[in-house]
């Protein structure tokens, strides 16, 4: 099949098939797409993804991300889920994902990706990570706290170059990293880990690691079965992204040199499964799955209730900053590990959505020994004649507070509190 003429559209048109494709937008009458708790799995299906992420300024991040689409979304929904239900599943690709328990076997591609990689770098950890398989392989879940040893080492993350992290707890990152162990739970934030294949079934028992060859192979063993697997894992992708950047650093969840994302991003074209959108205004060329052509030509005529929307940093919407910037107008930077001195904004600023515009940005933190949201900054976007404004679309004032309180409960916070006076203008 020949590849399709790229589509072209605008900005607006661009910028709410995004929203609505990710449950953020909410034509006049209609209801929210996931209704209650019971749809938190539907919301991750469509989403494809939903990053997690450790820091906790506010709420994790997955939950805000899921707290914004999901009507009455409670944290504990999610961890039974997880590692209850055994409904959805974390995994390792360029990031730590969450994503439905059907899905792991996509990602086993990745796993061995990674392990051929990396393990070979790791020989000091071996002895290390053979002793944690078969401890667990004989008791079952543990957690780094569960071994006695007490050796550490220095990586990246110790500026100063103090050995401060435990071999063990290494060992036991790397081995979820090669997929030969997966999360169990989560008490008070530690990880549990077991055998993939104790939590998901037989399906999910990686194959033998084998030195010699610098990695194990991913089901039926062959260079064709492993490039079918990167297929099937790049087409969850285009899925996830909607409109997708070739340039993405993340592109396809694996790693391609330049010329091999050029082929495969032709390869799927000539196969009518992506078609090229040319979005009016912007330089840089997307693609679309195909399946989803009709849905984005139709959205220029859709308009959203201007509802007050808070995302976290690393919310799907405005993963891709490029995009972000193309699409809507907004720059957006995540300053959590950006020197204070350095911060324009704030640690952790979250973007404020105002039906298809991002309008405004607020930095916040939860104190949680006495249940508030602590709003430190909030700063709206420039008009058109370069001066400040309140939300656009234009939101009544109760109505943007009572989005700062829904959110605010979200957090785990009973109130908010204002010690700059940012509210009140």
């Amino acid at each position: 099949m020949s590849e399709q003429k790229p589509v072209v559209v605008s900005r607006a048109a661009a910028r709410r098939f995004l929203i609505r494709r990710t449950g953020l937008g909410r034509l006049p009458g209609e209801g929210p797409r996931w209704p209650g708790p019971d749809h938190t799995v539907d919301a991750v299906r469509t989403l494809e993804y939903v990053q997690v992420d450790p820091m906790q300024v506010l709420a994790r991040n997955h939950d805000l991300v899921l707290g914004a689409r999901v009507r009455d979304y409670r944290p504990e929904i999610l961890d039974s889920l997880l590692y209850r239900e055994r409904r959805l599943v974390e995994v390792v690709a360029r990031n730590r994902y969450i994503v439905p328990v059907e899905d792991y076997p996509l990602f086993r591609v990745r796993f061995a990706e990674i392990e051929r990689s990396e393990r070979p770098k790791l020989a000091h950890l071996e002895p290390v990570m053979e002793r944690v398989l078969r401890r667990i392989e004989r008791e079952g879940p543990l957690s780094s706290l569960d071994f006695e040893d007490e050796e550490t080492l220095s990586g990246w993350w110790d500026l100063d170059g103090q050995a401060r992290t435990r071999v063990v707890r290494q060992a036991l990152e790397w081995l979820w990293h090669f997929g030969r162990l997966a999360v169990s739970r989560r008490e008070n934030g530690r990880r549990y880990f077991d055998l993939p294949e104790r939590l998901l079934g037989p399906s999910a028992k990686p194959a033998p690691y084998e030195p010699a060859r610098a990695g194990g192979a991913v089901g039926p063993e062959g260079p064709d079965a492993e490039a079918a697997a990167r297929d099937d894992l790049a087409r969850k992708y285009f899925r996830a992204m909607g409109l997708a950047d070739p340039t993405d650093w993340s592109f396809a969840w694996s790693r391609y040199r330049a010329p091999e994302k050029r082929a495969l991003v032709e390869r799927f074209a000539a196969a009518g499964e992506i078609v090229a959108v040319s979005v009016e205004g912007v330089r840089r060329t997307y693609y679309v799955p195909a399946a989803e052509v009709d849905d984005l030509l139709a959205s220029g005529a859709i308009e959203f209730e201007p509802e007050v929307r808070f995302l976290p940093p690393l919310d799907n919407l405005i993963w891709l900053r490029s995009r972000l910037m193309d699409l809507f107008g907004f720059e957006y930077r995540w300053e959590a590990y950006v020197p204070a001195v350095k911060r324009k904004y704030g640690p952790y600023t979250c973007p404020i959505l105002c039906g298809d515009t991002f309008a405004g940005r607020m930095d916040a933190r939860v104190d949680r020994e006495t249940g508030t949201l602590v709003v430190n900054g909030l700063w709206w976007e420039r008009g058109d004649e370069g001066r400040e404004r309140t939300c656009v679309p234009p939101v009544p004032r109760r109505r943007f507070l009572d989005a700062l309180d829904e959110w605010a409960r979200l957090n785990g916070a009973e109130r908010v509190s204002d010690p700059a006076g940012v509210l009140r203008t």
